[in-house]
């Protein structure tokens, strides 16, 4: 299931194909650097940013939610993209908003197919031992499997010309 929102941004005429770049948000701070890229990329063009978050299915039956505590679960991530999206991007560059459950790679590439975006930007984390070993890296997977450009920030990098937030 999943939870789409649009946030409001100037109209753009029907003529010319929007743009669209996919930035993939766990609210780390790598994350929020992707989503300042991005802003940085669409702004003054016909260009919208998408906001994805995958809430990550249960490994367990014992970790499984009822249907009303996935749905609340939804809606906050929601909000929160919401508010991310106003803080970061404000009225000048629209935004939708995507949440989804499963696998992040797969939720990631599935939506980049789906809306034929032209460009994922993704913040990397820096994973060690175990949990990279059992569940991959999403930014190497991505860049093997994903149907359009992906950029790649580092982790602790950052673009000199970025806007302060």
């Amino acid at each position: 299931a999943a939870a789409v929102s649009e946030v409001a941004a100037p109209r753009q005429s029907s003529a010319a194909k929007q743009k669209e770049i996919l930035v993939p948000i766990d609210f780390s701070e790598s994350s929020v650097t992707a989503l300042r890229c991005a802003r940085a990329l669409a702004e003054g063009g016909r260009t919208q940013v998408i906001l994805l978050n995958v809430v990550e299915a249960p490994g367990s039956f014992r970790t499984l939610d009822v249907v009303s505590q996935r749905r609340a679960r939804r809606t906050r991530r929601a909000e929160r993209l919401q508010e991310l999206a106003k803080r970061e991007l404000g009225s000048q560059v629209a935004a939708r908003i995507e949440v989804r459950e499963g696998r992040p790679s797969a939720e990631i590439v599935r939506l980049a197919s789906q809306r034929r975006v032209d460009l994922i930007v993704v913040g990397r984390h820096q994973h060690h031992g175990l949990r990279h070993w059992l569940r991959g890296h999403t930014a190497a997977q991505l860049s093997k499997k994903a149907p359009c450009p992906v950029l790649l920030l580092q982790a602790g990098h950052h673009l000199n010309w970025e806007r302060p937030p």
